[in-house]
């Protein structure tokens, strides 16, 4: 069977291919190796999760950060205390900061809504108004579409 330029260029391709995912026979560094330490040292990175969602997590978020406890945190921007973190997280840009993405609102007696225009993600709202309690609803009420297009407003 003779060698085509397209059968020569596959074979190329999955060539580097293999290369790549195997790392071309060197050896792989760890993560601890990658972030500068040791390969045995074991590596605790904490993240202070749902600022924003009340004024006790965010007081807990910025004392954390401040003496090292953690060394980021993940904001939920639908929620009502948001304002105080954004505005904590502005003023410190040294700070590590993310978004935690929302499309539920877990707590039963403290809600939140979407960010995004109710009339463009009308299947992640609940009969009260709210995002969903829980995820098998916002699959049943909901588009990809709509949680892309809440996705984007919380970013």
């Amino acid at each position: 069977m003779k060698a085509t330029p397209t059968s020569l260029f596959v074979l190329t391709a999955l060539a580097v291919i293999m290369a790549v995912v195997n790392g071309s026979g060197a050896e792989k560094q760890s993560l601890a190796e990658r972030l500068g330490y040791q390969p045995t040292d074991k590596l605790l990175i904490v993240n202070g999760d749902d600022a924003g969602m009340c004024h006790a997590a965010n007081l807990g978020t910025i004392e954390c950060l401040e003496k090292g406890v953690m060394r980021c945190a993940t904001i939920m921007v639908p929620c009502p205390w948001f304002p105080e973190i954004a505005s904590y997280a502005k003023s410190h840009p040294e700070k590590d900061f993310g978004i935690h993405l929302c499309h539920t609102s877990e707590w039963m007696k403290y809600r939140w809504g979407p960010v995004a225009d109710r009339a463009k993600v009308p299947g992640l709202i609940d009969p009260q108004g709210y995002l969903w309690h829980e995820v098998p609803n916002v699959y049943a009420h909901a588009t990809p579409e709509q949680a892309l297009i809440e996705g984007r407003a919380q970013i």
